[in-house]
């Protein structure tokens, strides 16, 4: 089996109103809802995952692989920590 991880290293932290005042956030969203400080952190903790997933699943002896696939792109609106 081969398992394929990709990552979309999405900005998290919009406010929890952000659909109701936005149409979208592909690529008009306005640049004050950005916060460098908390972008840095996000890319590292993007970046921790993707090491993660290249270290490869763990051995049957030390822990329950679970599923085959995994997506960590969290929507906007979704819950916060929804791991």
């Amino acid at each position: 089996m081969k398992l394929m991880w990709f990552h979309l290293m999405p900005y998290t932290e919009l406010p929890d109103e952000f659909r109701e005042k936005h149409p979208s956030v592909w690529v008009d969203i306005h640049s004050s809802l950005f916060d460098p400080r908390r972008a840095h952190h996000m890319y590292n903790d993007f970046m921790d995952e993707l090491e993660y997933a290249a270290e490869g699943p763990p051995t049957p002896r030390s822990a329950s692989w679970g599923t085959a696939s995994r997506c960590t792109t969290r929507r906007p609106g979704s819950p916060k920590n929804s791991r």
